[in-house]
């Protein structure tokens, strides 16, 4: 169990007191300034220091500040600022390298850059000049952090936790912050690379991201909030390809936590910003066996208005209302069982449960019929993959009776809805871990990999990329017509390279499928080049008596399987329209997924 607290603050807006011609303003927008009267700035502080010590008295605690620490970004403002961190860290006993931060669209100098840009051959755009536009947030953070910022970087700060195997990388997103400001902005080019570099020293390690820009507007009318709308889906789709599970940012001076595509997205309001609900959020890390998670709390300055107490009001923790923060805890890391998982001793323990309907309740002309359908049948008694997947088709009700149309060929009176299963970033990772367990424990051994169908796709990559092993991707073989020819071929000759393949998918119900496919790439799957084919999927679905469970070495197939729900095949022929009384009288789901009248 881990004792360590993140304090995330943002949006601080430290305030110059004067305006441009020496003046003093008649208000300043930040409780935090850089008024020669220190006082208001070191009750502020203070207040929030004792707060702290008093919640989290003996956590090991950790600050990081997702950018706007100036509101100009003048040198006065980070003079001040410094004051500000240094009392902080002291009364918080925060260790210097505990502290990431991270800069803001108002950490841009504009005069500066504009002068720059002037002097400049016009060769670049002007946010492009990153050492002029950050020229005082770099002395700052050199004399606060004894480091130098690196403004030539996407990946700017980076705070790594060995024990708990957490990496939090903080990323600028003010690429294309300019003289006249900007929307958030990464090089999304540059990120990939620079995360290919971090990744090769921690593989294992679970990441979270941090920057400034929100990435919705929560209040405002941009969906996108502030950034560049081709750069956000660009910059979620390399976060999510490169597997963070979280990102974290401020800007809005709202908070909210929310999920979008399987990414939560954690925002904090300003820390110090008057006319806005002013706060902070803590991360309480919770660490067990190999799960990682973040306790989530938000506070925020409460003031009623007595002249009694300070006029910033007193810290207060504010409930996480379902409203606009819906994620108490945040799930960094949660990973299947290690437990030994078999493909071998496959012994069902339920059987078919077969339920009659009564007769008055169906249409005259076949009333005396008998309706039957088929129960989910599971096996592996010890397989906690199939537990696991088990109890989420069971929860979400994934297992659909009915008639299931793929080709007159291909019909099922029950359905198990893999794509629903798989639109889970949490259970995508099971399926993927569930898959290479089961080679791993079976000792599988394969030169190439080829996913089977889109399901196959999404589940088969994980394996591909751990086992550095070459891959291609097929679609299943029935209706062959709705494909474009380059979608139908392994674009590669075999010419005896591969002689192992793994061909990985999510439901086997006869193995005729995977007949079919050998058929349909005669030449790659040759047994003049390929001796053992090794089928490994999700789900069986067929008879548990039918061979297909049974390992034979000196078979040139194998089938391996995680879970076994097995699935009534419609048993009609060609007249199905007419016999198969679900589909005649619609009296369950009937679903074609492709016409059944083609």
């Amino acid at each position: 169990m881990s004792n360590k607290i993140i304090i995330h603050l943002s949006d601080p807006h430290v305030s110059i007191h004067l305006d441009g011609d020496g003046k003093p303003l008649a208000e300043i927008k930040s409780w935090l300034t850089t008024l020669h009267d220190e006082s208001q700035n070191k009750n502020f502080i203070d207040e929030f220091i004792r707060y702290i010590n008093e919640r989290f008295p003996d956590n090991e605690k950790f600050i990081v500040i997702t950018g706007d620490l100036a509101d100009q970004s003048l040198q006065q403002e980070y003079v001040f600022l410094k004051k500000i961190l240094d009392r902080i860290l002291e009364g918080l006993k925060v260790e210097i390298d505990h502290v990431m931060i991270l800069p803001g669209d108002h950490d841009v100098n504009r005069a500066k850059l504009a002068l720059a840009y002037e002097k400049s051959d016009k060769s670049k755009f002007a946010y492009e000049l990153s050492e002029d536009k950050f020229f005082f947030f770099s002395e700052f953070y050199r004399d606060f952090l004894k480091r130098d910022f690196q403004y030539d970087k996407v990946i700017c700060d980076k705070l790594v936790f060995e024990q708990e195997k957490l990496i939090m990388i903080g990323l600028n997103s003010n690429g294309r912050i300019g003289t006249m400001g900007g929307l958030g902005y990464i090089d999304n080019d540059q990120l990939n690379e620079e995360l290919k570099a971090l990744n090769a020293g921690l593989v294992d390690y679970s990441k979270v991201a941090l920057f400034h820009h929100n990435l919705s507007g929560q209040y405002e009318s941009n969906p996108d909030g502030q950034w560049d709308h081709q750069n956000k889906i660009e910059i979620l789709r390399t976060l999510e390809n490169h597997q963070f599970k979280v990102v974290f940012f401020g800007n809005e001076h709202t908070s909210g936590s929310n999920s979008s595509n399987q990414l939560a997205q954690i925002s904090v309001g300003s820390f110090a910003k008057k006319g806005s609900l002013a706060g902070f959020k803590t991360y309480t890390i919770v660490s067990k066996d190999e799960s990682l998670s973040f306790e989530h709390r938000r506070y925020s300055l409460v003031s009623d208005n007595a002249r009694t107490g300070f006029p910033f009001g007193s810290w207060s923790e504010i409930e996480l209302n379902k409203q606009n923060e819906n994620i108490p805890i945040i799930i960094i890391r949660n990973p299947a069982p290690k437990e030994e998982i078999k493909a071998q001793n496959l012994t069902a323990d339920k059987q078919a449960d077969e339920k009659t309907v009564e007769a008055d309740a169906l249409p005259n002309e076949v009333s005396a019929a008998v309706l039957k359908t088929q129960s989910p049948q599971f096996d592996f008694n010890n397989n906690d993959y199939h537990k696991k997947l088990f109890e989420i088709v069971r929860k979400l009700e994934l297992f659909k009776s009915g008639h299931f149309h793929w080709s007159d060929s291909s019909k099922a009176h029950n359905w198990i809805d893999v794509p629903m299963l798989l639109s889970n970033r949490e259970h995508v990772f099971l399926a993927q871990k569930a898959i290479l367990n089961i080679i791993e424990q079976n000792n599988i051994e394969f030169d190439f990999v080829v996913a089977l169908g889109i399901e196959g796709n999404i589940i088969a990559s994980y394996t591909a990329l751990r086992t550095n092993k070459p891959y291609s991707y097929l679609p299943y073989s029935y209706r062959y017509q709705d494909h474009e020819e380059y979608e139908k071929n392994i674009s590669l000759k075999n010419e005896g390279r591969y002689k192992k393949i793994l061909v990985i998918t999510d439901v086997v119900n006869n193995g005729k499928t995977v007949d079919r496919l050998l058929q349909s790439e005669t030449e790659f799957f040759s047994g003049d080049y390929v001796n053992k084919i090794s089928v490994v999927c999700l789900f069986y679905t067929g008879e548990k008596d039918s061979g297909l469970m049974d390992l034979n070495p000196n078979e040139r197939i194998q089938h391996y399987f995680v879970s076994h729900m097995k699935v009534e095949r419609c048993p009609y022929g060609k007249d199905f329209r007419d016999s198969c009384m679900i589909y005649r009288e619609k009296l369950a789901c009937v679903h074609e997924f492709y016409d059944a009248n083609i």
